[in-house]
């Protein structure tokens, strides 16, 4: 095997006492110059003693540990990260037995690609472990920098997971019976699927209520009219008593906050957006321009409201995902600072109930602009949906750009960070009259409730027929129902390996029948059917 020049300098290829050669390195052996293969089952013992079967393998050398483990584990599932370019090709020379052609294997060569194959995996499907990392013995004094920072990401995303799941299980039953509640409001409201291009290339600045926005609050009085200002709800009574006038703000939390929206006037200039599982009162409190936006699939698509809004468990990045959806470019982000100043949450004069609960909640260190800053598992989950936002969006929106200029606070991979000074110099007045389109954009939607009621017959009749979790089920909007009622429930099995659990098909049809008549409903009192979904302290679901 005659090397490369590019791999001659790295790589140095060894004959062993056996067919199976070795290299070396920087130095380093990788491989046993006797035989690879006995020493390869030694060092996979434990592994394959502990029947492991979901792995993560830092270092492939030449494969022969993670073929040795394949053939011990039939079954596992194993993913491999491999930094070194040179020794990836290497492996792939020696071709070792079934890969890369080997479904149960992945080999992964960029940190960010792992994360995402982590994210989809095991946090967007809740109910599957992390899997076991293992560093193969070499890669200990070869990529010493890399496995720290692999540790570090795994941690971090176990953490979100963890955030998601307790969330999920504590606010899906208020979720729900804010939907119900507010289903005839949903059905007649405009709706975010009208705001959809309608924007394109404008920037918007996304603020939040983060502590460093009294540092920014000045610079965004003279952005008023270069850009389109989207606030958060806890952010919009700041904004506004210092004279500055945001073109949206939006709300989504399931408990009432209606105090938010006290800065808001019947004749304000801003449109507030209402998720679909925002508290009732919250429609009450709102006295002028509103549209309702839907976090959950299932609802976007029974009312051909597309496209739902993902978000990152905060606000702010629901306000992202709107920019995104309305076409507008740069997007910047101002007071996201994801983490504690001090012991400050957020800026001055901006307070919440669960202020004093959330300083008793553990700190992470995180990777900040100015050095190390310290934020609770929320601020992480935040965080890493940022970041892997920001991922999808380099591919899907290359042109896209994205700017954190947030003061101070945590770093945001894949956002330029940018003072708000330096953003307001490249950005000129705005040539469009922004009130006059929103006013014509954001009618009254026409609406075909016979057309939502067939979406939900059909739904109803394929939840009562369906047995097992097909693929043709779950990616239909009565799977979206029935998973979305399973999260922080019962775990998920694989896909077409389990039955519907009969307690969430019960629900799911009980659900569906209030929808159908709700939809004949117009408009009623958001606070007394709150009341009726709302006995016995939230746990009274249908």
């Amino acid at each position: 095997m005659i090397p490369s020049e590019r791999e001659s300098r790295e790589i140095e290829w060894l004959s062993t006492g056996s067919p199976n050669p070795t290299v070396r390195y920087r130095g380093v052996l990788l491989h046993s110059p006797i035989d690879p293969i006995p020493e390869a089952e030694k060092i996979v013992a434990p592994l394959v003693s502990s029947r492991i079967s979901f792995c993560l393998i830092f270092g492939l050398g030449l494969g022969y540990h993670v073929a040795t483990l394949r053939r011990k584990l039939p079954q596992a599932e194993i993913l491999v990260y491999e930094p070194h370019e040179e020794i990836h090709q290497a492996a792939l020379k020696a071709g070792f037995e079934g890969w890369p052609r080997d479904p149960q294997i992945r080999v992964f060569r960029q940190m960010e690609e792992l994360e995402d194959f982590l994210i989809e995996h095991c946090i967007y499907c809740a109910s599957k472990p992390f899997p076991t990392f293992w560093v193969y013995p070499p890669y200990r004094s070869l990529a010493i920098e890399e496995i720290a920072r692999l540790d570090s990401s795994i941690h971090l995303l176990q953490i979100r997971q963890a955030t998601n799941l307790r969330t999920q299980k504590e606010k899906k039953n208020l979720w729900l019976q804010n939907i119900l509640a507010n289903w005839p409001r949903l059905i007649s409201a405009p709706n975010v699927c009208q705001l959809k291009g309608i924007f394109p290339d404008l920037p918007c600045i996304i603020v939040g209520a983060g502590p460093s926005l009294d540092q920014n609050g000045p610079l965004l009085q003279g952005l008023q009219g270069k850009s389109i200002l989207f606030s958060s709800g806890s952010a919009l009574g700041w904004l506004k008593e210092r004279g500055i006038q945001p073109n949206f703000a939006a709300i989504f939390e399931g408990e009432d906050v209606s105090s938010q929206l006290r800065a808001h006037k019947s004749n304000d200039a801003e449109w507030l957006g209402l998720s679909s599982s925002t508290h009732p009162h919250h429609f009450m409190a709102v006295m002028g321009k509103h549209f309702v936006f839907h976090t959950e699939p299932w609802v976007a698509e029974v009312l051909a409201q597309e496209p739902f809004i993902p978000h990152g468990g905060n606000i702010s990045s629901a306000a992202f995902t709107m920019a995104v959806v309305m076409g507008c470019n740069p997007i910047v982000l101002v007071g996201q600072d994801l983490s504690y100043r001090s012991s400050e949450l957020h800026a001055s004069g901006i307070q919440s109930e669960d202020d004093e609960k959330v300083r008793q909640f553990r700190r992470y260190a995180l990777p900040g602009q100015k050095g190390s800053v310290w934020g609770h598992s929320a601020m992480v989950s935040y965080l890493s949906w940022f970041e892997e936002s920001a991922r999808y969006l380099a591919k899907a929106r290359p042109d896209l750009l994205l700017i954190n200029a947030t003061a101070e606070g945590a770093r945001i991979r894949g956002f330029e960070e940018m003072p708000l000074g330096e953003v307001e110099k490249f950005l000129e007045p705005l040539r469009v009259d922004i009130p006059s389109i929103l006013e014509e954009r954001l009618g009254s939607p026409d609406v075909d409730r016979r057309a939502v009621r067939k979406r939900l017959e059909e739904i109803y009749l394929l939840i009562s027929r369906t047995e097992r979790l097909a693929p043709d089920f779950l990616n239909h909007p009565a799977g979206h129902l029935y998973q979305w009622l399973m999260q922080g429930e019962l775990t998920m099995a694989e896909e077409g390996e389990a039955r519907l659990h009969p307690k969430m098909v019960g629900q799911a049809l009980k659900v569906v029948q209030i929808l159908m008549e709700k939809t004949e409903e117009r408009e009623e009192r958001p606070q007394k059917l709150y009341r009726t979904f709302s006995r016995g302290g939230g746990s009274d679901l249908p």
